[in-house]
Parts: structure tokens; sequence; C-alpha cells
């Protein structure tokens, strides 16, 4: 009975990491997404204000991403 057990918490903690794994590349592609947009957009011809903005938007982007891929643990694990 207790392997039983300690199978479940095996299969828990494969799916939390799992879920948390998922999590990290849909954000990862959410920024990565945003990026390419944000590139599209400082092709066109925008005011100095629109371009300013952008590009603050565009630096706070990549840096978002930066910093979550070389986060080395999980959120929650830390």
């Amino acid at each position: 009975m207790a392997a039983v057990f300690g199978l479940q918490a095996v299969f828990s903690i494969l799916f939390q990491v799992t879920t948390m794994i998922e999590e990290k590349v849909a954000r990862l592609r959410a920024h990565d997404n945003n990026i390419i947009r944000y590139r599209r957009l400082l092709e066109t011809d925008l005011s100095d204000l629109e371009r300013g903005f952008i590009e603050r938007r565009l630096n706070e982007e990549r840096s978002a991403m930066k910093s979550l891929a070389n986060h080395p643990v999980p959120d929650g694990w830390d």
C-alpha cells in the first residue's frame, strides 16, 4: 500500500512540474509574439511619441522574456 501512495506522490509532482513548464512556455511564447508585433510596428510611419512608447514596450518585453528564460527554478519552488 505504501508503494501506491509513493507512486501517487511521484505522479502528482510530475503533473505539477509539467504544468509549470507548459505555463512558462506559454508566457515565453506570448512575450515572443509581442516582440514580433512591436518590431513590425516600428517599421511603420509613427510619431515620435508612438515610436518612443513602442520602443519602451519592446524593451520591457525583451527584459521580461530574458528574465523568465533565465529563471532556473519554476515559480513557486523558490
